[in-house]
């Protein structure tokens, strides 16, 4: 795009006398409105039209007959119909928003909404944000369709009750992370201001564009940015993000994918991009880096103009331009989009979490694509030891290890520690640590939840619904005693679900962790293919060795196939549909017997089926033994990312005096509700993401 016309030009007949007394009136409207509790209002700056030249643009149905240029009357009627969540004004006459664009402010306190994007004097002493990224005209039509009906009082002409802005904040590009942290953590309401795109410079958000607008913002850096620009563009395409992250980390930098306030120093910065300019040093990846970190130009930005949701859908346009003070700006308007409860975001995150999930399992992995995420998380590993060993000589003066003085029977080598499980739970307790030159052996145990104390009787509760649990290894118990000071990420170590965690606290469950002696007599079995009969036998009593030949039977065949073909395979016999297994893992207890889909596949449902399939077997193994997605049958645990993680075995669920085996216990720290949202809204992105990228 060309600069902005400078000359100011007269406004055309239609937009003289009649329309700016209205403009002026509706402006004074606003200003003499007081703002009730929960309810959005219009405030406007400079609202006299000034018709100056607006960017081309693709044609929609508003566009009859073609539109004059925007000026405060076409914007305050897009403001007065976003209050109302509706999409024409109340003549019913269609809104126009070619022309306009928009951004949406958030904040926390008045400062933060002097500029488009925070304060104009930046509080912590860091440059002021220099540029700001706006939605288009699309996206402000996406924005009214996203806005529910408000009431249908008379006062709603100039005020309305704006629903929870999370929809229209997803509409637009935000995760879901930012937007929970805003809202919950920050107290962070939103701002949306509406202005006319060319009086502002604004410039689409291609490759062309956003150097444009650098050039603009960073003058200094303009002959260092384009030199390498043409690079940048061609292995942004065809490297793709992650690659050029990769580079960046290997030169000692930290992965920006856990960018936050705290370690933005750590990054490349200004001054040391126009070193490297200078030194003819300057490489793609390190230009792609810093405009991740002070311009925003996010992961999923691909230079085309238009944003890329979570979703992997495309989205609207996107706009960028200078930033800018609001109330120097001419022909704006400000609607407050109010602030969701904190409830409201923990509801919609964790709904819309569990709706990925259940789609993720019925989609079929892409080997190639999940190949590539394992060596990014390998370099993650690299920089972070890297790390570790710039300060290992501190952290070793620091670190408390288990006492010297051990039993013998606790220290048969210097590199192996064989405690009693009473020996192991009693340095749980004390919170020692283990030497990293120590590997733990001989044990094995049983993260245990409930909320009475009948729960913790057993293995996992004795209600007859678990018969067989799973448990973690001398390896597992390891990372236990390494991060007991971290419950959550123990837990999602271990391989609980996140979202299982927070509903388990919700009720008010808490953990234990019980540890038992290596030995057969307790019928703890490597979580092998090769083990399922064995165990399944011995689980289930009466109907354990018909159950247990079933699963012989279909064996070779559920090593054969994946999940995901398990998944599409699981149809109801008379209608063909596809059933979830996640979902049915969820059904209630008292509807395992019924036929209405999907459904839950118990032992009796089982032996029930006259013709029993390779599917129906693995929903059994899903929905009675919680073999889920994950479950590879090479005895490890697998994250969503396919990395392996930690022995894993099978046993029996028993009461503890029962065993047959030493065993001991101790109670595992309990996660916050706010840390248990973060992980949900991280993994909800991640999930996302996995989902854009085919995998």
């Amino acid at each position: 795009m060309g600069a902005a016309n400078s000359v100011r030009r007269r406004a055309p007949a239609s937009h003289n006398v009649s329309e700016q007394k209205a403009a002026g009136n509706e402006a004074k409207q606003c200003a003499e409105t007081e703002k009730p509790a929960g309810r959005a209002t219009i405030s406007t700056y400079n609202a006299i039209p000034n018709a100056r030249k607006s960017p081309g643009h693709a044609r929609t149905e508003c566009e009859q007959p073609p539109p004059t240029k925007p000026g405060a009357t076409e914007i305050q009627q897009y403001a007065r119909c976003l209050m109302r969540g509706k999409g024409a004004a109340t003549d019913g006459s269609p809104i126009c928003v070619v022309g306009l664009c928009g951004r949406i402010c958030r904040g926390s306190r008045p400062t933060d909404f002097e500029t488009l994007l925070g304060p104009a004097e930046d509080q912590s002493e860091q440059e002021a944000a220099r540029l700001t990224w706006l939605v288009g005209p699309d996206g402000l039509e996406t924005l009214i369709k996203k806005a529910a009906r408000s009431n249908t009082t008379a006062e709603a002409e100039t005020t309305a009750a704006l629903p929870p802005v999370i929809n229209m904040l997803m509409s637009v590009g935000y995760t879901v992370l930012d937007t929970y942290r805003g809202i919950v953590k920050n107290g962070n309401s939103y701002l949306l201001v509406v202005m006319p795109a060319a009086d502002m410079n604004a410039r689409l958000a291609t490759w062309d564009g956003l150097l444009e607008v650098l050039r603009e913002c960073y003058p200094d850096l303009a002959p260092h940015l384009s030199s390498v620009w043409p690079d940048l563009e061609r292995d942004s395409t065809t490297l793709g993000f992650d690659e050029l992250e990769r580079r960046y980390i290997s030169e000692d930098f930290p992965p920006l994918s856990g960018l936050h306030q705290e370690s933005v120093s750590k990054h490349i910065s200004r001054a040391r991009l126009g070193e490297l300019g200078a030194e003819g040093k300057l490489r793609t990846h390190h230009v792609r880096a810093w405009l991740f970190v002070a311009a925003n130009v996010r992961k999923n930005f691909r230079g085309d103009g238009y944003t890329w949701l979570a979703s992997g859908e495309k989205g609207n346009e996107e706009w960028i331009m200078r930033n800018r003070r609001i109330d120097e700006m001419d022909s704006v308007a400000t609607v407050p989009l109010g602030q969701p409860t904190s409830d409201q975001v923990t509801k919609y995150v964790c709904e819309q979490f569990k709706a990925e999930q259940r789609l993720a399992e019925q989609r079929r992995p892409d080997e190639a694509k999940i190949s590539a995420a394992i060596k990014l998380q390998a370099a993650f590993r690299d920089y972070t030891l890297r790390q570790q060993q710039k300060h290992s000589e501190t952290a070793a003066n620091q670190q408390s290890v288990l006492p010297q003085q051990q039993s013998s029977a606790s220290c048969e080598s210097e590199t192996e520690w064989r405690p009693t499980p009473a020996e192991f739970t009693e340095a749980l307790r004390r919170g020692d640590k283990l030497p990293r030159s120590k590997k733990l052996a001989g044990l094995c145990g049983r993260v245990c939840r409930g909320t009475r104390a009948t729960h913790f009787l057993g293995l996992a509760e004795l209600d007859g619904q678990r018969r067989v649990v799973f448990m973690l290894g001398s390896d597992g118990l390891e990372m236990v005693l390494r991060t007991l000071h971290m419950p959550l990420q123990l837990l999602l170590y271990l391989g609980y679900d996140v979202l299982f965690v927070y509903e388990e606290i919700m009720r008010g469950a808490v953990f234990e962790l019980v540890v038992i002696a290596e030995s057969s007599e307790a019928g703890v079995v490597p979580a092998t293919w090769q083990r399922l009969p064995d165990v399944v036998a011995a689980s289930f009593g009466k109907d354990g060795k018909r159950l247990s030949t079933l699963v012989e039977k279909h064996l070779p065949q559920m090593q054969k196939e994946s999940f995901y073909d398990l998944q599409q395979a699981y149809t109801h016999p008379k209608t063909g549909v596809v059933m979830s297994m996640n979902e049915a893992r969820r059904k209630p207890v008292e509807s395992e017997s019924s036929d209405e889909p999907p459904w839950r596949m118990t032992e009796n449902r089982l032996l029930q089926l006259q013709n029993c399939r390779t599917a129906d077997v693995r929903a059994f193994l899903y929905h009675a033994m919680n073999l889920n997605n994950l479950y590879s049958g090479d005895g490890y645990t697998y994250t969503q990312e396919g990395g392996r993680g930690f022995r894993e075995y099978l046993a029996p669920n028993k009461q503890k005096e029962e065993l047959g085996v030493e065993w001991s216990s101790c109670p595992i720290g309990m996660p916050t509700i706010d840390e248990c949202m973060e992980e949900i809204c991280r993994a909800y992105d991640k999930l996302i993401e996995r989902k854009m990228l085919g995998y």
